[in-house]
């Protein structure tokens, strides 16, 4: 997808981050959201927003099981 440079880097951020950390590893059930999608989350969400050449929002949303997981380690 033409949109994959912008996207990617946060989704394997994220995918280390929780490797090397928490020694969790996590999937992508799904890699993005149109701006006409409903967005509805899993438990804990965080949003990034883009401002510039390029506009937009990255969203970071984990089930509550994930989280608790993530605090305990």
């Amino acid at each position: 997808m033409a949109s994959d440079h912008l996207y990617v880097p946060f989704i394997e951020s994220v995918k280390n981050t929780f490797r090397k950390n928490a020694d969790i590893e996590i999937c992508i059930e799904r890699s993005f959201y149109t701006q006409n999608d409903d967005i509805r989350s899993l438990g804990v969400a965080s949003i990034i927003n883009f401002f510039g050449k390029v506009k937009g929002r990255f969203l970071i949303d984990m089930e509550k099981e994930l989280i608790f997981a993530v605090a305990k380690k």
